[in-house]
């Protein structure tokens, strides 16, 4: 089973989720959903899978934006929302309070290094339950969760 097929419920980490298999399980959702699968859209992809840390729509637009590219800002910026929606990205908070976009496996989430920008797809970390229960009560009714872990990799001296 590859990373991308993971159904692992207890906690993991992947350190490295390849770009290529990550484009190929979109490309497949793509087809299941009966969404086309346009050139603007494999350039977009391309680039997001080539990124080894965090980025914002902004770069993406500036990068991608033009005729011979990924097409328009609508355009990107429909993209993007399509793959956080569907889990292939997620939305994470820098310490310049900037919001960046970050590879992920849909149902799971990531630790981000404050100092490179690594990260590591973090799966098994179901805390709905958990919420839930916190929750009992207050008519809240729990439909999900973000979870973004923050620290240094290995490579900028963690442990």
């Amino acid at each position: 089973m590859s990373q991308l097929d993971c159904r692992s419920t207890m906690p993991h980490a992947h350190s490295d989720v390849s770009g290529r298999a990550w484009i190929e399980a979109i490309l497949g959702q793509f087809r299941q959903d009966k969404n086309r699968v346009t050139q603007p859209r494999i350039a977009m992809l391309n680039w997001i899978a080539a990124r080894e840390a965090p980025f914002t729509a902004e770069e993406a637009v500036s990068e991608l934006e033009g005729p011979l590219t990924a097409g328009s800002r609508a355009t990107i910026y429909r993209l993007l929302l399509w793959l956080r929606e569907a889990g292939w990205l997620a939305r994470v908070h820098r310490t310049d309070s900037d919001h960046a976009l970050v590879r992920q496996l849909p149902g799971h989430h990531q630790a981000v290094c404050l100092r490179c920008g690594e990260t590591l797809v973090i799966g098994g970390c179901d805390l709905t339950t958990m919420i839930s229960q916190s929750l009992r009560g207050t008519g809240f009714a729990v439909s999900g969760h973000q979870l973004e872990v923050y620290g240094t990799c290995r490579g900028c001296g963690g442990v």
